[in-house]
């Protein structure tokens, strides 16, 4: 909650509190939070908790990408994104109707450590290539952000930038 009282007008909050008994109520907070500073909110892979919630999006899960068909939007206007980390996850994500991606690890990270990061490189690669936006997620702070310029990226999603991950 702290940390998306930090954040710009414009930007989304995903939260991916997956089986903890306390989501219901953090996701009713940051509900009225994201509603008072015109932030986003998505919630981690329930479409039927995103809905009842009213969120602005569902997140899903690389191992949650449909082998093939797409997923069923419970309502149009639910944005849908995905983590992925390869180019045929992207492409997965993409037909399967995701509007976005989370691309990760770009660097290193302390949220997954010991997780080989992309690189700038092999990120702006696959970003440029791309069918839909791709959001650059892993390692990412106020010294690796700048590093993105021109790299194809959509914008940054972030964790340890914000949350204490130790």
């Amino acid at each position: 909650v702290p940390a998306a009282c930090g954040l710009p007008r414009g930007s989304a909050v995903l939260l991916r509190h997956y089986g903890d008994p306390a989501r219901v109520e953090l996701a009713r907070t940051l509900r009225a939070v994201c509603r008072a500073r015109g932030l986003e909110l998505w919630i981690g892979g329930d479409p039927a908790f995103a809905q009842v919630l009213g969120a602005d999006g569902i997140h899903f899960s690389e191992r949650s990408l449909p082998a093939c068909g797409r997923w069923n939007r419970p309502h149009p206007q639910l944005r849908i994104t995905a983590a992925v980390h390869s180019w045929r996850s992207i492409v997965r994500a993409a037909r399967a109707g995701a509007d976005a991606v989370l691309l990760s690890p770009l660097f290193a990270t302390r949220s997954h450590p010991g997780a080989p990061g992309l690189g700038r490189l092999r990120f702006a690669q696959l970003a440029h290539r791309s069918p839909i936006p791709v959001y650059a997620l892993g390692g990412i702070d106020e010294h690796t952000a700048p590093a993105l310029a021109g790299s194809g990226v959509a914008g940054i999603a972030a964790i340890g930038a914000f949350v204490d991950t130790r």
